[in-house]
């Protein structure tokens, strides 16, 4: 619900998605939905690169 929000007030969401807490099938199905439909599902190391650079 979190990113959907971010969506619909204009924000450009990220998700983390090995720092997200749930089972693991449930997880996937969901992060895959996220990553066709709602924000892109990048590693932790990838955000922290990516943040890294920025600086």
């Amino acid at each position: 619900m979190v990113v959907r929000s971010a969506r619909d007030l204009r924000y450009m969401p990220v998700v983390i998605g090995d720092a997200c807490g749930t089972t693991q099938p449930l997880q996937d199905q969901t992060l895959a939905q996220f990553n066709d439909c709602e924000a892109p599902v990048v590693s932790t190391s990838a955000a922290v690169n990516a943040l890294a650079s920025q600086s």
